[in-house]
C-alpha cells in the first residue's frame, strides 16, 4: 500500500498522485489499483473522481471509490 499526498481537506492531490506513480515505476514497482473516495467518514471529503478515473486509465489501474459517507450522493 503507498499512500498519496492530500490537501488540507483530505483529498488526494492528483500532481503528487501522478508523480508518485512515475516514481513507483522507477523502483520496479506495479501499481494496479487506485482508490478515491465519496465523503470519507472522518471530514466528509469526496476526490476529484473525473480526474482520478482518467489518472487510473492512462496508468491502467483498477480504480475503485470508497463511498463510506457520500455514496449516496452519486
Amino acid at each position: 500500500m503507498h499512500c498519496v499526498s492530500t490537501h488540507d481537506n483530505g483529498t488526494i492531490k492528483t500532481d503528487a498522485l501522478i508523480t508518485d506513480l512515475q516514481a513507483m515505476r522507477a523502483e520496479g514497482l506495479i501499481p494496479f489499483a487506485l482508490v478515491g473516495t465519496a465523503g470519507t467518514t472522518d471530514h466528509g471529503a469526496i476526490d476529484d473522481l473525473n480526474s482520478l478515473a482518467t489518472i487510473a486509465a492512462e496508468n491502467q489501474l483498477w480504480f475503485h471509490v470508497d463511498g463510506a459517507y457520500g455514496g449516496a450522493l452519486f
